[in-house]
């Protein structure tokens, strides 16, 4: 799976674009991540405040770049590990599909609007980057930008 994000001009018009070209809305989301940072890679606790997919209200995520290692969910704040030293940011995002890709469109604190696209053909997933109206395509991931900015 490919992975590729990129700030966009215009959180509106990137949606528009999305639907004329055939792509499916899926719903809206909302969380904020809590996240450290360790030798192996990142853990990542989320507070989802509302999802378009089933799910509980707080998610551990632990990854190693692109990779998801574990995920495990809780009902329970009582049952959520404590971060130390973390950085805190919120997103709110809309997922769409379009053809054999993914693409949440999402505005994050601190680095304004955004576009990820995953799919299997880079090809297929610099096209339609193309068609947007992208500022500039990140080569980190989102807690490593925030975590500069901070």
């Amino acid at each position: 799976m490919i992975e590729k994000r990129a700030k966009i001009k215009d959180l509106n018009e990137s949606k528009l674009v999305i639907s004329r070209l055939g792509g499916v809305f899926l719903g809206q989301y909302a969380f904020t991540d809590k996240v450290t940072f360790n030798a192996n890679g990142v853990q990542k606790l989320r507070y989802v405040s509302r999802n378009n997919k089933p799910s509980k209200s707080h998610i551990l995520i632990i990854k190693s770049g692109n990779e998801v290692l574990s995920r495990v969910e809780f009902d329970d704040e009582m049952d959520v590990p404590k971060f130390e030293n973390f950085i805190e940011f919120s997103r709110v995002g809309y997922e769409y599909k379009f053809d054999d890709m993914k693409i949440f469109i999402e505005e994050i604190d601190d680095l304004g609007i955004s576009v990820e696209i995953e799919g299997d053909d880079e090809n297929k997933i610099d096209g339609l980057l193309d068609k947007m109206d992208v500022v500039e395509v990140f080569d980190k991931t989102v807690p490593e930008m925030i975590k500069e900015l901070k």
